[in-house]
């Protein structure tokens, strides 16, 4: 089961009737695993793909959104190797999607990519005046 809490002090509580449902179905004592994930923040996404956007029109190498994205995926780490049946190792490429990610995975991605970006993408770019540009953006 899963269900939306939010944090009081030292205590999770279920943040709706689903939640409050789902607690009253276990026993008091009874032993449960938790699995904590912060929700993805929508507006975080979006500025990711406007930082996406501003970096595509700002250098020559990526034609598309889409070519710029599997390259800071493959840049970052963000991806596992699979050995085909012949034993040959190939990329496959991890989502960002909300379903996969959590808000401090997503975080940590975003931060990534924003060092890959000044650093090797359009390199001599501050990244204080890109976090700059990408928080007006969001305002």
């Amino acid at each position: 089961m899963k269900f939306v809490c939010t944090k009081q002090g030292m205590t999770l509580r279920p943040a709706g009737v689903v939640g409050e449902g789902a607690l009253r179905s276990i026993h008091d004592g009874d032993f449960v695993m938790v699995e904590v994930k912060q929700s993805r923040n929508l507006a975080h996404h979006q500025k990711f793909f406007a930082l996406l956007d501003l970096v595509k029109r700002n250098q020559n190498k990526y034609q598309t959104t889409e070519d710029l994205l599997t390259a800071v995926k493959i840049c970052t780490g963000h991806y596992d190797i699979v050995q085909l049946h012949d034993g040959k190792p190939v990329i496959a490429l991890k989502s960002i999607s909300f379903a996969r990610m959590d808000q401090q995975e997503f975080g940590q991605f975003y931060d990534k990519v924003i060092r890959l970006v000044c650093e090797h993408i359009i390199p001599g770019l501050p990244e204080g005046a890109l976090r700059a540009e990408l928080e007006a953006f969001a305002a």
